[in-house]
């Protein structure tokens, strides 16, 4: 799978209390088009896409179980090669939170953490 047409290369990933409300206060107070959801077995929206102009951002519901980190806004890098991307950061100090894998939805996907503490996804 290769990046998503809509999709910016580099997205921010905010994690929300409640993705629903957010959707709509990002539409309402900044414009933004929403894009693609998910939902979990309850029908909760527990990921959503939105749009601005050439833009994106990418939120999901914060994790009590620590899924995504404690890190309230996470970096999402769509690449050419997840494993190389992966190898590379590590190289150069990243530690990793999650070996290159492939996900339910189709992509291939890793995240470490940078020198500073901040996530980082990559995707393909």
């Amino acid at each position: 799978m290769s990046k998503p047409d809509r999709m910016s290369w580099a997205s921010p990933y905010l994690q929300v209390n409640n993705v629903e409300q957010s959707l709509r206060f990002y539409n309402a107070a900044f414009g933004f088009d929403i894009g693609q959801t998910m939902r979990d077995d309850t029908r909760t929206i527990i990921h959503a896409e939105v749009f601005y102009k050439d833009s994106s951002i990418m939120m999901g519901a914060k994790d009590t179980k620590g899924h995504m980190g404690a890190c309230p806004v996470s970096m999402y890098l769509y690449c050419d090669d997840v494993d190389v991307a992966y190898a590379h950061a590590l190289k150069h100090g990243a530690t990793s939170v999650e070996a290159p894998k492939d996900m339910f939805y189709g992509e291939r996907r890793c995240s470490v953490k940078d020198i500073d503490g901040y996530q980082w996804y990559f995707a393909c």
